[in-house]
């Protein structure tokens, strides 16, 4: 995470998070099924290890660990009209045949927002590096 985000301007927080969710909704429903994530395989082949595919832009994610600095930093302002981004991006991209896997994968991350702070290790550790991963990952499996 770039630290200069504590510098910005609530507006320029918010335009920075709209550049990042400015995407058409194919890039949220993008399938990561060509990138090998160990999390998400039962079983590997060895020659899927020197797969050397990158994982799909993330561009929900991108706007997620900003929430989280916002979170970790305490800024009501930024988490709220950051999430309220979410949700209007959230709107303009739902349609009749998207609507479900849209939703899904938007109210998820905020609800993960909501369940974050109830960690016992919130915020005594710094939401950076392997502890964000680790967070991360103990949302995806609980969820």
């Amino acid at each position: 995470m770039d630290m200069n985000n504590q510098f910005l301007t609530l507006q320029e927080y918010i335009e920075k998070l709209q550049k990042i969710l400015d995407q058409n909704e194919h890039v949220f429903l993008e399938s990561k099924e060509s990138y090998l994530n160990l999390s998400h395989t039962k079983e590997i082949q060895p020659e899927t290890l020197n797969n050397k595919t990158t994982p799909p832009p993330q561009p929900l994610s991108e706007a997620f660990t900003l929430l989280l600095t916002a979170l970790e930093q305490k800024n009501i302002d930024r988490l709220t009209l950051g999430t309220n981004e979410l949700l209007k991006t959230m709107l303009r991209l739902l349609n009749e045949d998207n609507q479900k896997l849209i939703a899904e994968k938007f109210l998820r991350k905020i609800e993960q927002l909501f369940y974050i702070p109830l960690c016992l290790v919130f915020p005594t550790v710094p939401i950076t590096g392997t502890f964000s991963v680790h967070v991360l990952n103990l949302l995806e499996s609980s969820l």
